[in-house]
């Protein structure tokens, strides 16, 4: 009897289920899309619309010049609620760890200073880090806090622990709320290798403003992602 499921459906669902069985491990390079024109006697054109479903949904992606890969992190994010990167990842069930790169007190620029509410000129702490998820490095956050707000913020130990809770620990604050823009940006140098190990390759960018309850900016921080790794689901409850 004649499949009359369209065939770029099953070779949607052929990958899925090869996914679900654990064929295609996460991270893996899946067969390319002359060996599904093969093994399913039909088009590049239909190939490469099951490749584009499956990469809109987050599941695939693609490395240029390598191939199509099964997605390592699927992140989802409730809205209503505030945690940090640590946390998120943490209850998806992912180890995580980071790389101090930098920590340091510096003065603020016209667009630091305006973020935070301050003068410019004024000293911000500036803390960078490399923050992997299963020892696989997925983005590299850069926040800035205003220095008259945190004393003695340079003597703590930022490798292992959420700034979120830093702040609540050793401060007594609480974020209240978040402003977020996600963006995208071409990244080049030390950056782009440590999270795409390419020269330059094209990152997610997430911005963040936490503020309190009095609408007091706490931190402003961008994050740099490798979006062929990491997606963020949101959902509004």
């Amino acid at each position: 009897m004649e499949n009359k499921i369209p065939i770029y459906r099953q070779i949607e669902q052929y990958i899925m289920n090869n996914i679900e069985d654990g064929i295609y491990a996460e991270g893996m390079m899946i067969p390319s899309e002359e060996d599904f024109c093969e093994k399913f006697h039909t088009s590049r054109m239909t190939v490469r619309k099951a490749f584009d479903i499956l990469q809109t949904k987050g599941i695939l992606h693609k490395k240029k010049g390598k191939g199509t890969f099964v997605s390592t992190f699927s992140i989802e994010k409730n809205m209503q609620t505030i945690h940090g990167w640590k946390e998120t990842m943490q209850m998806a069930g992912y180890r995580t760890r980071s790389d101090l790169l930098k920590i340091a007190m510096e003065k603020a620029d016209e667009k630091i200073a305006k973020k935070l509410h301050m003068k410019e000129g004024d000293f911000v702490y500036i803390i960078i880090r490399l923050r992997y998820a299963n020892d696989t490095p997925i983005l590299i956050e850069k926040a800035h806090l205003n220095a008259f707000m945190f004393p003695n913020l340079l003597q703590i130990t930022f490798e292992e622990q959420s700034l979120y809770d830093i702040l609540k620990r050793n401060y007594q604050l609480h974020i209240h709320h978040v402003c977020q823009k996600v963006l995208t940006q071409k990244l080049y140098g030390a950056y782009a290798q440590q999270l795409f190990q390419e020269d330059e390759a094209t990152a997610l960018v997430m911005e963040n403003i936490s503020y309190d309850d009095r609408e007091i900016p706490l931190e402003y921080t961008i994050s740099y992602i490798n979006g062929e790794l990491y997606s963020l689901n949101y959902y509004v409850t």
